[in-house]
């Protein structure tokens, strides 16, 4: 087991750019499916960790997100996977969507137009071209959970 660096790019329609990363450290791959590889579960991540980080930004705001993992696109798209812990993570995006009142669109870009590659090999050539403003990464959904007690989610009869 090893861990992944993610990363998650904004770019507001006024030009301004935003960027972060985080490592997914070896206890959070743990609790995934013991598997050879993880890349799946490391692409659905990057979608929480921006949602989450960017929040304050992207609060009550329409949202183009480009993938460039077409597992991780289809079920960020249908909001489901077989796979448990990519589910939980599926899981963890949408509530954090619905939680900041975001309405993400979700796309698959080529691995070479994504623009938040460079960033998760430790390459920040082109955040520096844009001018991209680091945000610290936010993974308090780790910890604190996203979507609380679902009994409280609606009216009580």
């Amino acid at each position: 087991v090893k861990e992944y660096t993610v990363g998650a790019v904004l770019i507001l329609p006024d030009d301004r750019a935003f960027y972060t990363f985080a490592v997914v450290s070896i206890e959070i791959v743990n609790t995934w499916v013991p598997k050879l590889q993880h890349i799946g579960q490391v692409e659905l991540f990057a979608g929480p960790l921006g949602l989450n980080t960017f929040a304050h930004l992207l609060q009550d705001e329409l949202l183009i997100h480009f993938i460039d993992n077409d597992a991780a696109s289809s079920g960020l798209i249908r909001g489901y996977s077989s796979k448990e812990d990519s589910a939980k993570i599926i899981g963890d995006y949408w509530l954090l969507a619905a939680k900041h009142k975001i309405a993400p669109y979700i796309d698959r870009v080529e691995s070479k137009s994504n623009v938040s590659d460079g960033i998760t090999r430790d390459n920040f050539e082109l955040m520096e071209r844009l001018g991209a403003q680091f945000i610290e990464p936010n993974l308090s959904f780790l910890d604190e959970g996203v979507g609380g007690d679902p009994f409280q989610w609606f009216a009580k009869l």
